[in-house]
């Protein structure tokens, strides 16, 4: 229901935007419309084909805005794969964070050693505001991809060692979480998107580093480091 809502959200947005005479429109988006990678490394000019109803809904969404564009209002969208950082509570690595802070064993949804890409989350709002405040023309879609390659397990891996500590995971294999999903609503919604682990979506972003030459990435190690300090720090 909350992904439905999407498109008539934008739609909304846009109409607001242009009455208020805002110039340019940037909408943070992930990489469901892609669908099924066809290459090694997805570009903007990649193929959408959504496989699940999310990745429709994001799709619908992304076309209203980038139709939008105008003379007078440029209307951008940012594609990030996903992501880790500080604070974050809906990322694949958060369990996996929170326990290498308290020594505790981690859980990762397998598969976890399939090629992934993760975004440290500071990372993204330095490229928002360079996007905006941009001097030349930029509307369109952009690809922002993580800092390399790497696994789910492997940047686990690095959150225990930033903690000091010997890695200590668990994999629950799709079929565990298919089944632990029947009492688990959030578990049972993953199932959608299991595909990104499996088949996972590596970004190509080629077209925003010609456009930003001084993109900054923070290196996974860096990230590991300041993700389990935040999760030291934050309440229990």
């Amino acid at each position: 229901e909350a992904f439905a809502a999407y498109p008539p959200m934008m739609e909304a947005f846009v109409a607001a935007a242009k009455a208020e005479g805002v110039k340019r429109l940037l909408l943070i988006t992930n990489v469901y419309p892609y669908g099924l990678p066809q290459a090694p490394l997805v570009a903007e000019a990649h193929p959408r084909n959504p496989v699940m109803p999310k990745g429709e809904y994001r799709k619908a969404q992304e076309d209203i805005l980038l139709a939008a564009s105008a003379p007078g209002m440029e209307t951008l969208s940012l594609r990030l794969p996903d992501f880790y950082g500080p604070g974050v509570e809906n990322s694949l690595l958060t369990l996996a964070a929170k326990s290498a802070a308290a020594g505790t064993t981690g859980t990762l949804l397998g598969p976890a050693d399939t090629p992934h890409e993760f975004v440290f989350t500071p990372d993204v709002g330095p490229v928002v505001k360079a996007l905006l405040e941009h001097p030349g023309p930029v509307a369109g879609a952009y690809n922002l991809a993580g800092a390399s390659v790497i696994s789910q397990r492997a940047l686990a891996e690095l959150l225990y060692r930033a903690a000091g500590r010997e890695p200590k995971l668990r994999v629950l294999p799709p079929w565990q979480q298919t089944l632990i999903g029947l009492f688990m609503p959030v578990l049972r919604e993953l199932k959608d998107v299991r595909y990104l682990s499996e088949t996972p979506v590596l970004l190509d972003d080629a077209k925003l580093r010609g456009l930003l030459p001084g993109l900054q990435k923070t290196p996974y190690e860096e990230g590991a480091r300041l993700t389990v300090a935040a999760a030291r720090r934050a309440p229990d």
